[in-house]
């Protein structure tokens, strides 16, 4: 069988590799992909990678990765013979620009908790603490985004 027929013949699997923040919008997406209940659609977006569908069609398998791109979600097209195994996908997916803002984020939060002590004792005690608890919940949350790799 020559090369052509082989590749109009091979089924390509699409992998949920990273759920990002889709939340709803992603559970709806594979229930309706695949069928199956919320619950067993929760469980796909916690084991990643996930085996999402599988089409002869590679168009139609960019085409499902494309709508995971839109929730901001990233899935891959492998050929469905050459499986992506589970714990294959590298711990951290985010690029390296996204873990420098995280970076930049936590030291800006850090300066605004200077800044807020600065106004309460300037004398602007409302300011000082607002100023204050903004910085400390802007440095827990990218803190607590940052990867631990």
């Amino acid at each position: 069988m020559g090369p052509l027929l082989q590749r109009e013949r091979m089924r390509h699997a699409v992998y949920l590799v990273d759920p990002g923040p889709g939340g709803a919008a992603l559970i709806m997406l594979l229930e309706r992909l695949t069928g199956l209940t919320t619950a067993e659609c929760v469980e796909i977006t916690r084991r990643v990678p996930s085996l999402v569908w599988v089409c002869d069609d590679e168009a139609e398998a960019r085409a499902i990765v494309a709508r995971f791109r839109e929730l901001r979600s990233l899935a891959v097209v492998r050929p469905a013979h050459q499986p992506l195994a589970e714990g294959e996908a590298p711990p951290d997916l985010r690029r390296g620009g996204q873990r420098a803002f995280d970076a930049v984020m936590v030291a800006l939060g850090l300066i605004q908790i200077g800044i807020g002590y600065y106004w309460w004792h300037e004398g602007r005690l409302l300011a000082g603490i607002a100023g204050a608890l903004l910085g400390l919940v802007v440095v827990a949350y990218f803190v607590w985004r940052f990867p631990r790799d």
